[in-house]
């Protein structure tokens, strides 16, 4: 059973991400394609890089390509 949301509390969100080789080409593409950039792509160290999109309809999805451990 699901608890409602309260007034003041955030609404429940899911964020997909898809695995990634060359991600700064995949984002790029994506703007191509109409997509748009939330979050341009960033590296964490020792984890990957990371970018967050939407596509043409809004939908956000994030893009993960992972980097070896150095």
């Amino acid at each position: 059973m699901f608890a409602p949301v309260r007034e003041g509390q955030e609404h429940p969100h899911w964020l997909t991400y898809y695995r990634v080789s060359g991600i700064e080409n995949v984002v790029e593409r994506g703007k191509a394609e109409g997509a748009k950039v939330y979050q341009p792509a960033f590296t964490m160290p020792d984890v990957g890089k990371i970018a967050v999109l939407a596509d043409p309809q809004g939908a956000a999805f994030a893009l993960f390509e992972h980097l070896p451990k150095s």
